[in-house]
């Protein structure tokens, strides 16, 4: 067995989102997007294209009911 990479350490240790998080821009309740992937240096949300999210940004995030 190889020794595991500080990449795949880091790629292992994110969140893996069994249901998508819909993400609007706050306080106007724009949708953004649903992040798909979270991990300590910001998310990924997808929407029509993928934005990467890593500076400060008042979003709300909702759970599908």
């Amino acid at each position: 067995m190889r020794p595991t990479s500080e990449n795949e350490k880091r790629t292992q240790s994110r969140a893996n989102l069994k249901i998508p998080l819909a993400v609007y821009e706050h306080p106007i309740r724009q949708l953004l997007g649903y992040a798909v992937d979270i991990s300590a240096g910001g998310f990924r949300v997808y929407s029509e294209t993928w934005q990467e999210c890593r500076t400060p940004l008042w979003v709300s995030i909702s759970l599908p009911l």
